[in-house]
């Protein structure tokens, strides 16, 4: 159970590149590690949950450069 499997060095990987600010490598790893089927139901939920955010992020860190993101009313949802 607490050895290395392939969701949780994507998830691992996903968070560091987020750290980064490389979202879209993020996303894909996110995405690899909820396709892995060797790692545990909250593994793939948290991998998951990232991805969507993630996303969700990205969106709007881009359109922050335009002057129409709105970065803190996704806190509130």
């Amino acid at each position: 159970m607490f050895g290395t499997n392939r969701t949780r060095s994507k998830l691992e990987k996903g968070l560091g590149y987020m750290a980064q600010g490389k979202f879209k490598a993020a996303i894909k790893n996110f995405e690899a590690a909820v396709r892995s089927k060797d790692g545990s139901n909250l593994e793939r939920d948290a991998s998951a949950y990232w991805m969507v955010n993630t996303a969700k992020y990205r969106r709007e860190w881009k359109k922050r450069r335009y002057g129409n993101a709105n970065l803190f009313g996704m806190v509130e949802k």
